[in-house]
């Protein structure tokens, strides 16, 4: 006779693992989000300190300083991009239609420790597949990220050498 016990201890480690990629999937979706959104904040600065340098007194800037300006732009582009991929919907594996009625149907009868080793099963499946999408998240979230720093550098940069290469047009 086995033990009614049997496999407790393996369904409870899945369920917290299944908990947890859940929290790191919820965690990675508010990672990208924010990324997005602080991207826009730093285009905005970013729009914002161009015009306030239309309107004051005209600087000619060297053509090199224009690339990197140019740089810095596709950077926070590119960060805003990766920010909306990563917070993509992802595709993860879930019992489907057909095999929770065949629980409520021709497997209502069985005893508890199979009905426990199916229902782990189709946990550690959802695992699986929510583990390679959450991992593709964070691969595109920390792309963001770099490309984000990348911006924050570049732009830091040629604003100071700007400064200190800019002489008055007139």
């Amino acid at each position: 006779m086995s033990d009614p016990r049997q496999g407790e201890a393996y369904t409870e480690y899945v369920a917290a693992e299944l908990a947890e990629e859940h929290r790191r999937r919820d965690n990675l979706q508010g990672r990208s989000q924010w990324l997005v959104t602080s991207s826009a904040v730093l285009l905005t600065l970013m729009s914002g300190i161009a015009v306030f340098i239309q309107f004051s007194e005209p600087v000619a800037v060297p053509g090199w300083l224009r690339v990197g300006y140019v740089l810095a732009l596709a950077a926070l582009v590119a960060a805003v991009a990766f920010g909306i991929w990563a917070g993509r919907a992802y595709r993860y594996r879930v019992a489907d239609g057909s095999t929770l009625a065949l629980m409520l149907g021709e497997h209502w009868g069985d005893d508890h420790i199979d009905a426990r080793n199916l229902v782990a099963k189709l946990r550690v499946a959802e695992i699986v597949s929510l583990r390679h999408g959450n991992n593709l998240m964070a691969k595109w979230t920390l792309a963001g990220q770099v490309a984000q720093l990348v911006f924050v550098v570049l732009f830091a940069v040629c604003a100071l050498l700007t400064a200190a290469e800019a002489t008055p047009n007139g």
